[in-house]
């Protein structure tokens, strides 16, 4: 595992203007009526981009980054064989605390959920933060539950996860609660 030394910089990266939801909320939507936002509908960082910015991050001495990666939603991001998965445990392989945000749409289907989780402990060289949006007007809310089945799935992944492999394990997020408190 590599050193677990802080992160002293954040690195915002933005993989890609598109999302499945259409949240009131998200200023996504109104970046094509701004002249001056470079991140307009079709914007996508491609995988030789992002290797150079893990790549940028890496020759930077005595600096510990976190990956921060945003969207639209970047479980969405994809580039022929490669998906968001692959760009986390590079981040991970080059010694950079990687964490997504994600609206959590990718993670209502369990089995897709565990594969994505279950890869990354497997194979990660540092312990991934993410953090699952669970407003209640997004899709994957359940109201008579007052619950995002999203989350339950990634907390049953956790749950379900070998104790060897949780170190490694996802810590999700839930920056929408009442108590915006880490789960």
């Amino acid at each position: 595992m590599a050193s677990m030394v802080p992160p002293t910089k954040i690195l915002g990266v933005t993989l890609l203007h598109k999302c499945n939801f259409h949240c009131a909320h998200c200023g996504y939507l109104y970046v094509g009526d701004s002249d001056d936002h470079i991140i307009r509908p079709g914007y996508r960082l491609t995988w030789q981009q992002i290797q150079t910015l893990i790549s940028d991050c890496k020759r930077i001495k005595d600096e510990t980054f976190a990956f921060v990666i945003n969207g639209g939603e970047p479980t969405l991001w994809e580039e022929g064989n490669l998906k968001l998965i692959d760009v986390l445990l590079a981040v991970s392989k080059a010694g950079i605390h990687p964490s997504f945000n994600t609206n959590g749409s990718y993670f209502v289907d369990y089995s897709q959920c565990y594969d994505f989780f279950c890869e990354y402990a497997n194979k990660a060289e540092i312990p991934l933060m993410t953090a699952v949006s669970i407003d209640k007007f997004l899709d994957n809310y359940d109201r008579r539950r007052g619950r995002a089945e999203s989350l339950d799935n990634v907390l049953k992944v956790l749950d379900e996860m070998p104790a060897d492999k949780k170190s490694e394990a996802p810590c999700p997020c839930d920056y929408n609660s009442n108590k915006g408190s880490k789960l």
